[in-house]
């Protein structure tokens, strides 16, 4: 069913519990609407005493980037293991306090770029970086996600400009 069978997928925390529930059935899997309820109800690895594999081992945090800090937080105090879209919050004083709140509970934190590795857009950087395609003179960032996420995001959700632009993919650079 999964794409990587050497994932075991326990649950899915969405705050919009709908969007959690669809998912989850997909995967025949739990739904919550954070992370402290996940971790309450399935425990963390090592936890289990009856040695069942539905503990969580590590969290994927795919949300938008001013919800990063309180999940990873508590996944933190949990010592779980996180992989978080970027960028891992909105300002370097956060990002700091978050690797350091990591830190301090021995909990691995890394911050991952979706398409960092695709072929095409490693050659479109490289080509940017060496100047065989030109030089940029601007850049127009366009919104290309699909489906388009839910209005209660684009309304109070996320900084659009803070979750895309980080991403060469988010942006149409025109060279001279």
């Amino acid at each position: 069913m999964y794409s990587n069978p050497k994932f075991n997928i326990v649950g899915v925390c969405d705050v919009n519990i709908e969007g959690a529930q669809n998912l989850a059935e997909r995967y025949s899997t739990l739904s919550f609407k954070t992370i402290g309820e996940a971790i309450e109800s399935l425990g963390v690895r090592g936890d289990n005493a009856d040695g069942c594999n539905t503990s969580i081992d590590g969290v994927v945090i795919c949300s938008p980037s001013f919800t990063h800090g309180e999940i990873i937080h508590t996944a933190a105090s949990h010592r779980l293991p996180m992989f978080v879209e970027k960028p891992v919050d909105e300002t370097a004083d956060k990002i700091d306090e978050l690797f350091n709140v990591c830190e301090k509970h021995g909990a691995k934190l890394c911050c991952g770029f979706q398409r960092r590795f695709d072929d095409s857009y490693v050659a479109v950087a490289e080509a940017v970086k060496n100047g065989s395609i030109g030089n940029p003179i601007s850049a127009n960032i366009f919104f290309a996600d699909h489906p388009c996420p839910p209005i209660e995001f684009l309304l109070t959700g996320g900084d659009i400009f803070m979750d895309l632009c980080v991403s060469l993919f988010s942006c149409v650079y025109i060279f001279l």
